[in-house]
């Protein structure tokens, strides 16, 4: 229910014109997130949401990298991952099977990650 309810919010985010109700939309779906990952804690298809809302609040300017980057670890520490009762909260963030990958992309995706915020924020 909470992450269908994070979800909602993230959607309707990117539906918004406002860029203050952008925001707010995201605020509301990272809260519900943050409640979903306290009932699943295990759940890399809710820490990976968690950390894409982030990614959405710093795009914004809503939010800072150094706290994506931190969501993005979180998402790495996961020890026992439960993808067995956990459905993915929407198309495009469903768990690979093999933890091992994410560990592998870490890198290249934090480099890519890098340099378009610094172009953005900096150009």
């Amino acid at each position: 229910m909470l992450s269908s309810q994070s979800f909602h919010h993230y959607k309707m985010a990117l539906l918004c014109d406002s860029t203050t109700s952008r925001i707010e939309c995201f605020n509301d779906a990272v809260e519900s997130s943050r409640q979903a990952l306290a009932l699943s804690p295990n759940s890399i298809s809710f820490a990976l949401f968690h950390a894409i809302l982030f990614f959405q609040l710093a795009l914004n300017d809503a939010g800072s990298y150094d706290a994506l980057v931190q969501e993005w670890d979180r998402v790495l520490l996961i020890e026992n991952p439960d993808r067995a009762r956990v459905r993915s909260p929407g198309p495009g963030f469903a768990a690979r099977e093999d933890q091992g990958s994410y560990r592998g992309a870490d890198r290249e995706i934090q480099e890519n990650d890098r340099r378009s915020w610094r172009w953005e924020h900096e150009g």
